[in-house]
């Protein structure tokens, strides 16, 4: 059984200590865009940190990482049939989550939560399948 674990990178670098995550953020700031994997106890700090800014900032018509894109049918479909893909050889494989109780892609809750740590492991398999 292979185990995917996803971190969250504020613990990990502040005190080098191995918190699981559960959701990842993307932020967008001065033009650099970045993604941290975060604890739920991290993600409400943060939530708490950008109320306000969040609350007197004026809301833009695009995003801030680059002009809006609509995504056509095809596209939604290519990403369903991806995720679903990477449901199907996470199951084939037994990968689960840091502490075993549930598949890599989902979350205590139940919803789907795909960690950079289990995509990345799906698409060094794809790498390899495509080369032998």
């Amino acid at each position: 059984m292979k185990i995917v674990e996803a971190y969250d990178d504020l613990d990990w670098y502040r005190h080098q200590r191995k918190t699981a995550a559960t959701v990842t953020v993307t932020l967008t700031y001065d033009g650099t865009t970045v993604e941290l994997d975060l604890s739920d106890e991290n993600k409400a700090a943060l939530d708490a940190r950008m109320a306000d800014l969040l609350q007197v900032g004026r809301e833009t018509a695009a995003k801030a990482a680059g002009p809006r894109r609509n995504f056509t049918k095809d596209d939604l479909h290519r990403a369903r049939e991806y995720y679903k893909a990477i449901r199907i050889w996470a199951d084939a494989n037994h990968i689960m989550s840091a502490d075993g109780t549930r598949p890599a892609y989902l979350t205590p809750a139940g919803h789907s939560y795909y960690p950079a740590g289990l995509v990345t492991l799906y698409e060094e398999y794809m790498k390899t399948s495509d080369s032998a």
